[in-house]
């Protein structure tokens, strides 16, 4: 990383933690308002028990006394023992590992816990910097791009309310991810394999960027198809293979297969029960749930057509194909996530698209979208909030989603079916 990089990623993540630090001190309620924040606490503390969160079997004396206790107890979660059983271990190991580490510094104190997810967010704010600023292929001044990342980083309504405001530690997942795309754009095998690892072994989802890391660590002017890429790099493919593979492993083995038992019923529920919280479906499934089903089997089926024109037209480059991945997985097929599941999405999608200069509209009307968008959805919810609104406020989310994925969807249409989309801004000139 050259000195201006570093320079700036060190004033933003500098100027990030100082806002969310702010917001903290001011929020004490958040410290036991919110359900997420107790599954997390309850996850540390087996981790820092030595006691194994996937196997229920596993001193069932503590795990008893950790669902009763006052610190982190919400009836959602913890009126039955199965119940809290379930939650307490419903996340990958190296999230619980994280949780274990903040609450090995103080049991039980939900401030750690709000302020390490502040600083691991205040990092991805810095890194999303140095992407916006150095990288992303479209001709604006580095001012112009300083309110871009700001806007899109240190003051996301998402990051915000959904992070900091309401504690989550999904801008973790986004960090070990861009980190993971800045490595490879900068051509450093090894670190983009490791962070490769972490973004699998943290929420899994980081496995939908490894074809956009493979092809900017290799790539080259010699091959013109995706086979011809993969037999002249074969040996490099797997050697970043072996590299995440051991990063995933050294977190998962030490509990056992009911890590993957966990994986699979969770991801067998996200995707066939009914939508909640902030899915772009609820609409349509509190009108009827025969309306959802067709209109999401309709949904695919077009966005499938479409996406196979648009490969034939050879209008979808390997930044578009990422970013379709993670809309498709996230906001289209698991329907009971929060706004800060569907987040990681948002926001990697409009760092990856800006990425390549022959998706500029989409990058640059999203973005806008995401930021203007995101500041009305966050004035709804804190006047929910403020009126203790607390389940009413995800109805705004899931609008706010449903519009995202609709915008993605009418933009990769435009780009896909016309002859000579106009550039939104004159021909791309590089910052470095």
């Amino acid at each position: 990383m050259t000195r201006s990089k570093l320079c700036w990623f060190i004033v933003f993540s500098f100027i990030a933690l100082i806002f969310k630090l702010a917001t903290i001190a001011f929020t004490k309620q958040a410290n036991y308002r919110f359900v997420d924040l107790g599954i997390y606490i309850d996850g540390g503390q087996l981790i820092s028990h030595g006691i194994n969160p996937y196997d229920f079997e596993d001193n069932k004396t503590m795990r008893k006394q950790f669902r009763l206790d006052t610190i982190a107890y919400h009836p959602e979660t913890s009126y039955s023992q199965n119940t809290w059983d379930y939650y307490a271990s419903g996340n990958l190991p190296l999230s619980l590992l994280l949780y274990g580490i903040a609450d090995s510094i103080n049991s039980g104190n939900p401030w750690v816990y709000r302020i390490l997810f502040a600083f691991l967010d205040s990092l991805l704010c810095g890194i999303i910097s140095i992407l916006v600023i150095f990288y992303w292929k479209v001709n604006l001044s580095r001012l112009q791009r300083f309110f871009i990342a700001a806007g899109i980083g240190i003051f996301s309504s998402f990051l915000f309310y959904e992070g900091i405001l309401i504690p989550e530690d999904k801008g973790t997942q986004i960090l070990f991810m861009l980190v993971s795309v800045f490595f490879a754009l900068e051509k450093r095998v090894i670190w983009c394999a490791i962070f490769i690892g972490l973004s699998i072994a943290f929420k899994g989802i980081g496995v939908f960027i490894i074809p956009l890391c493979l092809f900017y660590l290799f790539e080259d002017n010699k091959t013109k198809s995706v086979f011809g890429f993969l037999t002249l790099h074969w040996k490099e493919i797997i050697w970043v293979g072996v590299i995440s593979s051991v990063v995933v492993l050294i977190t998962f083995l030490p509990f056992g297969v009911k890590v993957i038992d966990m994986i699979m019923f969770r991801l067998s529920h996200s995707t066939s029960t009914f939508p909640d919280h902030s899915s772009m479906w609820r609409v349509f499934y509190k009108i009827s749930p025969q309306l959802y089903h067709i209109s999401k089997n309709i949904f695919l089926f077009l966005l499938g057509v479409i996406v196979l024109i648009g490969i034939y037209r050879n209008r979808i480059e390997i930044e578009l194909f990422t970013s379709l991945l993670l809309v498709v997985f996230i906001n289209i097929l698991l329907i009971d996530g929060s706004i800060c599941r569907m987040n990681i999405s948002f926001l990697s999608v409009i760092v990856i698209l800006g990425l390549n200069s022959k998706n500029l509209q989409l990058a640059y009307k999203m973005c806008y979208f995401y930021i203007f968008g995101g500041l009305i959805v966050l004035s709804l919810v804190l006047l929910n909030l403020r009126m203790n609104f607390i389940s009413h406020y995800q109805w705004i989310d899931s609008i706010f989603s449903l519009l995202f994925v609709l915008l993605f969807v009418v933009l990769l249409f435009q780009k896909i079916f016309t002859d000579h989309p106009k550039p939104i801004l004159n021909e791309y000139k590089s910052n470095d």
